[in-house]
């Protein structure tokens, strides 16, 4: 597990972090929740960025920023070629209290 990242919505506290060898797509983003900042912290049954639901290589390595228009999920990934890991970003949304990225749509690369 790295690169733990940590927020607060709706009186709860979000632990999202990387998990996995990062240069596989089996490199993920997961996200425990607490009601606690201590914890003890649950672990969503599935993993909140994959390579197959974002249709990149080894999604990891994430930041959450608030915009007037919503939160927005940074990561980074390889690109097709694996030469290098560049960044991107997807919506995030909050389903009854619990983060879902929005990878319906083309991934944006940062800019």
């Amino acid at each position: 597990m790295e690169a733990p990242t940590l927020i607060q919505r709706e009186g709860k506290y979000w632990l999202l972090y990387s998990a996995n060898f990062y240069g596989s797509p089996e490199y993920t983003t997961g996200a425990a929740w607490s009601d606690s900042l201590l914890g003890p912290y649950t672990k969503m049954d599935e993993p909140l960025l994959t390579s197959d639901a974002t249709q990149t290589r080894g999604p990891g390595g994430q930041a959450v920023v608030s915009t007037p228009e919503g939160d927005v999920i940074s990561f980074h990934s390889w690109d097709e070629l694996d030469l290098y890991r560049g960044m991107l970003k997807l919506p995030l949304n909050w389903v009854d209290g619990q983060p879902v990225a929005d990878a319906s749509g083309r991934q944006v690369p940062m800019s």
